[in-house]
C-alpha cells in the first residue's frame, strides 16, 4: 500500500500516542478528526464553533487514554471515541439551550438519542473510509490520469460514458475497461483500508 498510516499496527500507534510521537498524532488526527467534524456538523452545531468542539473531542481523547482509561479488551478504540464525542456534543447543546431554550432542546433531542448518534457516526466512519480509498486510488500508479477520470466521471459522478469517452478523446470500449479496472482496484483498496481502520493492521 502507498500510504504508511495504512502499515502501523494499532499497539505502535497507540503506544506513540502515549509520549510525543508526533507522526503518531498525526496519522490518528488524518483518521479520526474528518469523522469527529462530520458528526459534529450534522448534529447542529454551527459551522463557526464545530472546529473548537472537534479539537475538544480529540484532545479529551488523548488526556483520557494518557490518564489510562481506555482499555482495548473493553472494546473498539472507535466506539470509545464516538462516546467521547457524543458527550462533548450533549454538553455544547445543553449549554446552548440556554441561550436559545427551543432551538436547544430539540438538538438536545436529537443527540441524546443513542441509535441516532451512533447511526450518523457509523456513516461519518464509513464516508471517511470511501474518501481515503479513493484518494489512494488516485494516487495509485497503477493506473494513467486519464484512466482515473473516466472512471470518477462515470462511476463517481454518474455522468453518461458515451460523453465521457467523447470529452477525453477516448473509445467508449476504452472508457468501460477503465471503470472496470478501477472499480476492482478500489475494492481491493477498501479491504485494505477496512484491515487498517478496523481490525487489521491499524487502529480499531
Amino acid at each position: 500500500m502507498p500510504d504508511r498510516s495504512l502499515s502501523i499496527t494499532t499497539t505502535a500507534l497507540l503506544d506513540g500516542l502515549r509520549g510525543e510521537d508526533d507522526e503518531a498524532w498525526g496519522l490518528f488526527d488524518d483518521r479520526y478528526r474528518p469523522v469527529v467534524a462530520g458528526v459534529v456538523r450534522r448534529m447542529g452545531i454551527a459551522a463557526a464553533e464545530a472546529p473548537d468542539l472537534t479539537q475538544d473531542v480529540l484532545v479529551s481523547f488523548l488526556r483520557d487514554y494518557r490518564a489510562g482509561k481506555y482499555e482495548r479488551e473493553r472494546g473498539r478504540l472507535r466506539s470509545w471515541i464516538a462516546a467521547i464525542a457524543r458527550n462533548r456534543v450533549r454538553d455544547f447543546l445543553r449549554r446552548a439551550s440556554r441561550g436559545v431554550r427551543k432551538h436547544g432542546e430539540s438538538a438536545l433531542a436529537e443527540v441524546s438519542a443513542v441509535d441516532e448518534f451512533e447511526r450518523v457516526w457509523d456513516e461519518e466512519y464509513l464516508r471517511h473510509k470511501l474518501r481515503v480509498s479513493i484518494d489512494l486510488l488516485r494516487r495509485s500508479a497503477d493506473f494513467r490520469a486519464k484512466t482515473f477520470d473516466a472512471f470518477e466521471r462515470v462511476e463517481l459522478r454518474g455522468e453518461s460514458p458515451a460523453n465521457v469517452a467523447r470529452e477525453l478523446g477516448m473509445t467508449l470500449s476504452a472508457v468501460y475497461v477503465a471503470t472496470h479496472r478501477c472499480r476492482n482496484r478500489l475494492a481491493e483498496i477498501r479491504t485494505q483500508v477496512d484491515d487498517a481502520f478496523d481490525e487489521g493492521a491499524g487502529v480499531t
